[in-house]
Parts: C-alpha cells; structure tokens; sequence
C-alpha cells in the first residue's frame, strides 16, 4: 500500500508538472505572440515617423524654392518699378519740352 501511495503521488507530481508545462508554454505563446504584436507596431510607427521626416524635408525644400521665386519675383518687381519711375520722369520731361515749344510757337504766331 505504501509503494501504491508513493507512486500514485509520483503520477500525480508528474501530472502536475505536465500541467505547469503547458501552463508555462501557453504563458511562452502569449508573451511571444504580444511581443511580435509590439514589434510589428513599433516598425509601423518607425517606417510612419520616416515618412514624416522625408515629407517634412521634402516640404522644407519646397518652402526654400518659393522663398527663392519670391525673392526674384521682388527683385523683379523693384526693377520694373524703377523703370516705370524712369519713364514718368521722361514723359513729364517731354511734357516740360512740348509745354515750352508749343508756347514758343504761340509767341512765334503773335
């Protein structure tokens, strides 16, 4: 009776280990299966955050070309400006000229 005990506790050890065994790679599973779940989030977070940063210079470029057109286009402006001055400035000469020729000739004529 006493052999019987001791191996009826032994096949209940061995039981109990096979059960934690199981319990234990059940626990394994979950773990690796969050893990990769991580993983696989962590690397769509990393590919998502190098996107923003190639958009983001990609952006930074684009700013840096308008900036450089806008500086152009004003320079242009400027000049186009003075040139408008520089023809006001002979226009009102010719009128100063035509203003004094045609009194010129009305003196002329009297």
């Amino acid at each position: 009776l006493a052999v019987r005990h001791t191996d009826d506790q032994a096949e209940n050890f061995y039981a109990l280990l096979a059960e934690l065994k199981k319990g234990l790679h059940s626990v394994e599973v979950v773990f690796e299966s969050m893990s990769k779940a991580s993983e696989s989030r962590l690397s769509e977070a990393q590919l998502a955050r190098k996107r923003a940063e190639e958009e983001l210079v990609s952006i930074r470029e684009e700013h840096t070309q308008a900036e450089a057109k806008i500086d152009k286009l004003e320079q242009k402006l400027a000049k186009k400006r003075e040139e408008m001055d520089d023809l006001r400035e002979s226009y009102d000469k010719l009128e100063d000229r035509l203003k004094r020729e045609r009194e010129a000739r009305k003196k002329a004529a009297e």
